[in-house]
């Protein structure tokens, strides 16, 4: 009986290596994986306290999946810059991005959706504090020059 290539040893470690990558990428795409506290393109030490526990928790949160390793977005909308904007919504009004809408757009995401993206945000489990620093992570990175 012969075995399948990738089942011999000598491929163990390009296997190994090609599952971990896989669960990694499973993890980082729901929005729940981790990653360092002092990634997001934002400088250690730059921010507010509050801000910077934000910056913590969405980045532990796994939202730079979505919204980009230096917050400027990818599938999901660039944070730099947002809070203050105006936003045009799926069905064509426009908001503006201030505190209340953060805090909506978090805890409800589906309530008022950016009518450019296609992509659902995932429902999170964060609670009103934890709501209010990544907000104010977002308003702190809200002048931060793209």
């Amino acid at each position: 009986m012969t075995s399948h290539p990738f089942l011999r040893p000598a491929h163990a470690g390009l296997l190994a290596g090609l599952v971990m990558s896989g669960c990694a990428g499973l993890m980082m795409s729901g929005c729940g994986g981790s990653t360092s506290t002092t990634g997001g393109g934002i400088a250690a030490g730059s921010l507010g306290a509050e801000a910077e526990r934000g910056q913590r928790i969405a980045l532990e949160s796994g939202c730079v999946a979505c919204h980009g390793s230096s917050w400027q977005g990818g599938v999901g909308p660039a944070l730099v810059g947002l809070a203050g904007s105006e936003v045009t919504l799926d069905d064509d009004t426009t908001t503006v991005a201030d505190r209340e809408y953060l805090i909506r757009a978090i805890v409800d995401p589906s309530a008022e959706r950016a009518g450019t993206f296609s992509m659902k945000m995932p429902p999170n489990q964060l609670t009103d504090e934890q709501v209010s620093d990544v907000v104010a992570f977002i308003e702190a990175i809200g002048a931060t020059p793209g």
